[in-house]
């Protein structure tokens, strides 16, 4: 089917990706980090609007583990 669909398409150029929106802004979450070390998981996602995953998963790939850890 994809092949019959690209023969029958006008265009086939390479189309860019579109870049996705995030709605976790990685920069605000480091600076909610530095500001207020102590905060806990639920109270960051609250402030953010985020599930308590999402805070975990941001913090995890901006490679802080620990609630205490410091923020470079």
């Amino acid at each position: 089917m994809t092949l019959y669909r690209w023969l029958g398409a006008a265009d086939l150029h390479p189309k860019l990706a579109k870049t996705r929106r995030r709605k976790l802004d990685k920069a605000a979450l480091a600076a909610h980090v530095r500001d207020l070390p102590d905060a806990l998981l639920r109270e960051r996602a609250a402030h953010f609007g985020v599930t308590t995953n999402a805070i975990w998963v941001a913090l995890k790939k901006l490679k802080i583990t620990k609630k205490n850890d410091q923020v470079s």
